[in-house]
């Protein structure tokens, strides 16, 4: 008898350390979605403002290295979406694995993780991370697209001229 109470204790505090640790996990993928976000938001940023010195009229720039520009912006904004999508993939993973802890041995207890705090629920399924991350990274895509493009013809409508 006194063999199973151990037993019983001893998943509990293993179900407890698994749930801090998942919760733990969960928050610190939170701050590296964030992190990878921003740097790559700034990365982008700076490809846009080197498409200034593009356009300017006292450029020498080869034309190679003006076709490379917008070529290596697509690149970086689909390096930026695999990191989005890896990152929230990772951080549910961790989330699902403390929801069902606190669904088996806390149910009694509290539910921490599926409480919703926002004040307007439509507005923060509308506005979810995952989407709007997205789509910013696909308007950066538009945006070196297009400018590629401009480019491409620009070379070769000077070229043929």
């Amino acid at each position: 008898m006194e063999n199973s109470i151990n037993l019983a204790n001893d998943n509990d505090e293993k179900a407890k350390f698994g749930y801090q640790m998942a919760v733990n996990m969960v928050g610190i993928l939170g701050q590296e979605i964030y992190s990878r976000f921003n740097a790559m938001l700034t990365a982008n940023s700076i490809i846009i403002a080197a498409y200034v010195l593009i356009f300017s009229e006292n450029n020498n720039m080869p034309d190679f290295l003006k076709i490379f520009l917008p070529i290596f912006g697509i690149v970086l904004c689909f390096l930026w979406f695999v990191f989005i999508h890896h990152g929230i993939f990772r951080q549910r993973q961790y989330r699902n694995e403390a929801e069902r802890l606190e669904e088996v041995y806390f149910k009694s207890s509290f539910i921490l993780l599926r409480i919703d705090y926002s004040e307007d629920p439509c507005l923060l399924k509308c506005f979810r991370f995952k989407f709007t991350s997205i789509f910013v990274v696909f308007i950066f895509i538009v945006l070196h697209l297009a400018i590629l493009l401009y480019l491409c013809h620009k070379i070769v409508f000077l070229t043929i001229c």
